[in-house]
């Protein structure tokens, strides 16, 4: 795909939408702490919320916006396949916390093994799923537009020309 020195920085706005969705997060634990459940700390929760998938909806469109005139259906096909993974690793990742929620017994008894083991687990399915999506990103957004999606697995290096 792209090297690292044609990788454009982060973009100002971006790190104004970051700034903003820390404070909303640092305004939020602490209407949480101070105030659970007030008005001024759902509303907080809903704007936090609403902040992040206005972000990360607009940097998606505007990978998209920018690599549609050049890519070719094959490359799109490419890219969607290799996204699906870490989509997959997120919606385990919800599952099993939704199962966890439901019958947390199901998971062993309070400081186990098994809910340590599930634990770690669960943790590492995040922490996958959160910068396979985040790659995934990066390569819609940075590099130079007109380059096809070429991967075939995640963290490919290029080889040198």
């Amino acid at each position: 795909m792209t090297s690292a020195a044609a990788a454009k920085p982060t973009s100002r706005a971006d790190m104004l939408a970051i700034w903003g969705l820390v404070l909303l997060m640092l305004a939020n634990i602490w209407l949480d702490r101070k105030w659970p459940e007030s008005l001024a700390h759902v509303l907080v929760r809903y704007a936090q919320t609403t902040w992040f998938l206005a972000w990360f909806g607009s940097k998606i469109w505007r990978g998209y916006r920018r690599r549609q005139p050049y890519w070719t259906g094959q490359s799109w096909r490419r890219y969607l396949l290799l996204t699906a993974m870490p989509v997959g690793v997120l919606v385990a990742f919800f599952a099993l916390v939704l199962a966890f929620d439901a019958r947390p017994n199901l998971f062993g008894s309070r400081e186990s093994a098994l809910r340590t083991i599930f634990a770690l687990f669960d943790v590492a399915l995040m922490l996958v799923a959160v910068a396979g999506v985040m790659r995934a990103l990066d390569w819609l957004e940075r590099g130079e537009p007109s380059e096809q999606f070429t991967r075939t697995r995640w963290f490919q290096r290029q080889t040198a020309r």
